[in-house]
Formats: C-alpha cells, sequence, structure tokens
C-alpha cells in the first residue's frame, strides 16, 4: 500500500512543459517562412556545385534532370519452361520498362560489373547463355520454387548493392582528396 502512494506522490510532483497555445493553428506557419524550404535548396545548390567539382573539376552546377529513364536498370526474371523447367535470365533496362516474369529490378550504373558480380555468385550453376541459368539450381536451398526465386533476388540485391556501395566510394574518395588539397 505504501508503494502506491509513494508512486502517486511521485508522479503528481512531475510537471510538464506546454510550448505555445492550444488555439494555435498549424497551419499559421508554412515551411517557406521557418526556412527549412530555403535550406534544401540550398543545400541542393551546394551539394551540386560540390558534386560538379569532384567529377568534373568545375563549379557550374550539374543540370539536374528529373527522369528516370536515365538511369538503368539491372534485374532478374523468371521464365517456366515445360511445366518443370524453370530459368532466369539477367537483364538491364534503360528506359521504364519492365520485362515479363521480372523478380527483381533495381537502379544500377554499372551494368556489366553487376553481371560480373551474379555470375561470379552463381558460377557453379548451369548456364544456358551469356545472361541465363537453368534450374536445377546447385546451391542448397529447399526444392520449392519460392526459395529458389528468393535466393536469385538475393543475388541480384547483393550485386546492385555492391556496384551502388562502390560509387559512393569512389564519390567519398574524390572528397577526401578534396579536402586533403584544400587544406595544403
Amino acid at each position: 500500500m505504501e508503494n502506491i502512494e509513494e508512486e502517486n506522490t511521485i508522479t503528481s510532483k512531475i510537471k510538464v512543459l506546454d510550448i505555445g497555445d492550444e488555439e494555435e493553428d498549424i497551419e499559421e506557419y508554412p515551411i517557406e517562412k521557418t526556412g527549412a524550404s530555403k535550406f534544401y535548396r540550398d543545400f541542393q545548390a551546394d551539394f551540386r556545385k560540390h558534386l560538379s567539382y569532384l567529377l568534373f573539376g568545375t563549379h557550374s552546377p550539374i543540370e539536374f534532370v528529373d527522369d528516370w529513364n536515365l538511369v538503368g536498370r539491372f534485374g532478374a526474371s523468371v521464365h517456366k519452361k515445360d511445366n518443370q523447367t524453370r530459368s532466369y535470365s539477367f537483364h538491364y533496362t534503360t528506359d521504364n520498362t519492365t520485362p515479363p516474369g521480372t523478380i527483381i529490378i533495381g537502379p544500377a550504373i554499372n551494368k556489366r560489373a553487376a553481371m560480373d558480380l551474379v555470375r561470379k555468385r552463381l558460377s557453379d550453376e548451369n548456364w544456358i547463355s551469356e545472361n541465363e541459368i537453368s534450374t536445377p539450381l546447385k546451391a542448397k536451398l529447399d526444392n520449392r520454387y519460392y526459395y529458389r526465386d528468393q535466393y536469385i533476388r538475393q543475388v541480384v540485391s547483393d550485386a546492385i548493392e555492391t556496384e551502388n556501395s562502390r560509387l559512393l566510394n569512389y564519390l567519398l574518395h574524390l572528397h577526401r582528396e578534396y579536402m586533403k588539397d584544400k587544406k595544403l
């Protein structure tokens, strides 16, 4: 019984700081007045100038083109042949289309490097063409097709992630070199 009274005593002594007015309307202060959007625009402009300098050696900003079709996509599709055989093809597209049977697709800058990573990881599999493998997969998986599809998704996802990581590491290297030169 004493514990309950102590808890009530402790919680009753807590005060909450209330900032603002209950009647205040949030819409009175749009984002433009707070400066958040101005900060974002300034950051974008500075970032583009810096990226231009790192990549091209000039401070004139990169022109921003809002067109996702300029970014290539690397992915995998599954194809069913007769009732048993399934094959997986790996493809690179530069437009907004998705090939039939696609199980994964993602942005990739260097399609050859992504394909090389997939080939290396699936080197033991039955390659029936330059960009297609056939089942059964030699990897130790459950026999259900879901697990095979998930395995291929993971291989492609890892390849895309590795390529994106390499690109970011390269930009980081350029930035570090720039900072080193700037200090001299």
